[in-house]
Order: C-alpha cells, then structure tokens, then sequence
C-alpha cells in the first residue's frame, strides 16, 4: 500500500492546477481560432460553465439561416459530431471544410480528457487533504481528552 505524504499531494495539486490553466487557455484559443477561421458556421464551439467532466462542446448556430424556421431565434441546440445528427450538420458544409471541422472536434476531445482527467484528480486529492486533516483533528482531540 502506497503511504503519500500531504507536502507530496499538495505539489501535485500545484502541478494540477498549472496544467489545469494552461488547459484552459488552450480550450479559449481553440474556441477563438474555430470563430475565426468559420465565423458563419451552423455550429460552433463553447465552454460550459457548469462542473460537467465535458467543458468544451459545440453548440448550433441560432442564426435563420442554420436553424431553419421550425427553431426560435436564441435556442442554440447541443450538437454531438459524432452523432447521426451531427455528420448531418457535417453534410451541410462544403467538403473542403469538412476536415478543418474535424480537426477541431479532435482537438476538442483530446482538451476535454485532458482537463476531465486533471479536475477529477484534483478533486481526489482535496478530499484526501481534508480528510486526512479531519483525522489529525480527532487524534488531537483524543489525546487532550486522554
């Protein structure tokens, strides 16, 4: 059984949240570049605020030219490449583009397990500092009591 040390899983979580960042701004450049090199797609990529595993996703245009006329104006669908739907979207664009596209969905799965893999060790480890800072607590108190 592997005893770690809490100075050891604190400079790992330094070493997390440094790789966590530079992930970040990877996943903000890959965003940026995708706008810019197809600022009139039917789809287009985005981070998720919320604490899912999957923070960088496509989103479909909301623009009357992609949404057709059966969707309201605002309602920007979840859209998954890798679906029957999504290489229907992959259809509408010309097959030059269609390569570029999926270069990005690559480099938008690869981000995600990257980033996935790091906040859910992150997460491991801070639990495991404050449980084993719980455990100090109540051996303290034990022996005081002692």
């Amino acid at each position: 059984m592997t005893a770690y040390r809490v100075h050891q899983v604190r400079a790992r979580l330094a070493e997390l949240e440094q790789q966590i960042a530079r992930a970040e701004q990877d996943g903000k450049n890959l965003c940026q570049a995708f706008r810019q090199r197809f600022p009139r797609s039917p789809f287009y990529l985005v981070r998720y605020p919320n604490r899912t595993m999957t923070l960088y996703r496509w989103r479909r245009s909301s623009h009357r030219h992609w949404r057709g006329q059966d969707i309201p104006a605002g309602l920007n669908h979840p859209v998954n490449l890798a679906s029957e739907g999504g290489a229907l979207l992959l259809q509408l664009l010309p097959e030059s583009a269609r390569p570029h596209y999926l270069k990005f969905e690559r480099q938008r799965l690869d981000l995600n397990l990257t980033l996935s893999l790091r906040h859910y060790e992150r997460q491991r480890l801070q639990d495991w500092l404050a449980n084993v800072s719980a455990i100090g607590a109540m051996s303290k108190q034990g022996k005081q009591h002692g």
